[in-house]
């Protein structure tokens, strides 16, 4: 009987030991309302996630966010090495801690790698950066650095900040602060989002350096926010680029591209090959330029002071390159547009601008929210009978005065 006893006493006891043995390894309590909180001063080795024992890295809340969770930060956090998220089988969102706005910073000497990867995942797997700012914090990055890139997933941005990212191109390959690059992979701008003050360097003739791209069948749609105050120099960089392999498509429904600095280089052999706010690398059988609502992009200038929006790369005046309407331009809405054919008196009177898309069928009002960039010799139209929006040539405007007399009659009050 006392042996018994004394077994009943051990096995009590070892199931006790293996009950708190088990708890050291337990998921974290964090876990169960969904939130993981970020600190610098917080512990990756003793910290639960929870509020008030925050992790310190946001890798490490990544090893531990359910699928559908959220990261919040609550404080500034600076990445000495690329920030790798994998978005396979997730729904996630980073932001900042309530009445907060929190950074990502590129730390100082983090010259060789992208500050945020994102891939794995398809485009019904998310990651949402909301109320939060990425910053390159004015590092000036190797060649062929991005700053946010995303390979797979739908990334979208929200209320968030993108700023002070320097990057160029190497000799060969492009850089871009957001990128979207591959069949999987959505960048999508939201409202109250800003991206400004980053800037682009470096030449790569077929292929410039950007702000934003789309490249290798990526998709890139800005349904809000700004764009603004960045800077192209040194190179043939653009604002927004799109390639042309695997029909990579931009999408514009609202926000606005505006007051960008164009002080890069323009011209190779007489033909644009960059300094321009939006660029088409291809025809429109390559990549989809979808435009709508209050898309917005007017005001960019280049060195010079002459406006250079959207740039169409067209290889006939008309059916090569133009943009896809997919819903009524509405009031707000302004884009300039110019192309490598323009209009002339002779050869080409007519480039085609802006053609419907099915469902929606271009009417002329959508006209009058189009404005040539070169407007000395090109006027927009539309052309009722195809239903699109066109550039038409016109008299160049001569200023001289041939008499005097001219002028007195144009200013009838110094007679």
């Amino acid at each position: 009987m006392k042996v018994f006893k004394a077994m009943k006493i051990s096995f009590l006891a070892f199931a006790v030991l293996l009950s708190s043995i088990s708890s050291l390894f337990a998921p974290v309590a964090s876990a169960a309302d969904g939130n993981v909180y970020v600190s610098s001063t917080g512990s990756d080795i003793v910290g639960t996630g929870m509020v008030e024992a925050p992790v310190a890295t946001i890798e490490k809340a990544l090893e531990m966010v359910d699928a559908t969770g959220t990261i919040i930060l609550q404080s500034n956090i600076i990445q000495e090495s690329t920030l790798v998220i994998s978005s396979a089988g997730k729904n996630i969102t980073i932001t900042s801690a309530e009445g907060h706005t929190y950074s990502i910073v590129r730390g100082e000497n983090f010259v060789a790698g992208d500050l945020v990867q994102i891939s794995g995942g398809s485009r019904s797997n998310s990651v949402t950066f909301e109320k939060i700012i990425i910053d390159g914090n004015h590092v000036s990055t190797n060649g062929q650095i991005y700053g946010i890139s995303n390979m797979g997933g739908t990334v979208n941005f929200k209320e968030a900040e993108i700023r002070n990212h320097i990057v160029k191109a190497s000799t060969s390959q492009p850089a871009t602060v957001i990128s979207t690059s591959g069949g999987n992979s959505l960048v999508v701008i939201q409202e109250g989002t800003m991206i400004h003050g980053n800037k682009v360097s470096g030449n790569v003739k077929d292929n410039p350096p950007s702000i934003l791209s789309a490249g290798s069948g990526g998709s890139l749609v800005i349904q809000d926010g700004l764009i603004t105050d960045n800077e192209i120099s040194g190179g043939n960089g653009v604002i927004v680029g799109v390639g042309l392999y695997q029909s990579p498509n931009f999408r514009m429904t609202g926000g606005k591209i505006t007051g960008n600095k164009l002080f890069g280089t323009e011209l190779s052999e007489g033909e644009t090959i960059g300094n321009v706010a939006v660029f088409m690398r291809g025809t429109a059988s390559q990549a989809r330029f979808d435009f709508g609502g209050t898309a917005y992009v007017y005001d960019n200038f280049n060195a010079d002071g002459d406006q250079r929006n959207v740039y169409l790369k067209n290889t006939t005046a008309t059916g090569s390159a133009y943009l896809t309407l997919v819903s009524p331009m509405q009031l707000g809405s302004k884009v300039g547009v110019y192309a490598k054919i323009m209009p002339d008196e002779d050869t080409n009177p007519v480039v085609d601008i802006a053609i419907g898309r099915a469902p929606y069928q271009a009417v002329q009002e959508d006209q009058t929210f189009f404005v040539s960039d070169i407007n000395t010799t090109a006027a927009v139209a539309y052309d009722n009978q195809a239903n699109k929006v066109i550039l038409t040539y016109r008299m160049p405007v001569n200023l001289e005065l041939d008499t005097p007399w001219i002028f007195l009659l144009w200013v009838p009050n110094l007679l």
